[in-house]
């Protein structure tokens, strides 16, 4: 099990209340299965994120975008 910081459970849990943000969520549980799979998976680095957290690009327009496009890449098995 991959430990989550603080400082992400803190991003985690005050994200969820932006419109963009909870999209994204709901895309990670649509693509991964379950709530907690795709919370882990937003809380661990990824090599297509240059190995940062989704969840530490999800302050931007552009991290959300690159979020998506990756959700979108392993949905469609271009992992």
């Amino acid at each position: 099990m991959i430990a989550e910081s603080a400082s992400e459970t803190k991003v985690i849990k005050a994200s969820l209340e932006s419109g963009p943000i909870v999209d994204v969520l709901a895309r990670a549980i649509e693509v991964f299965g379950t709530r907690e799979k795709a919370l882990r998976w937003l809380g661990t680095p990824v090599r297509s994120l240059g190995d940062k957290t989704p969840v530490s690009l999800l302050n931007t327009l552009e991290g959300l975008a690159r979020v998506q496009d990756t959700l979108g890449q392993i949905e469609h098995g271009v992992w």
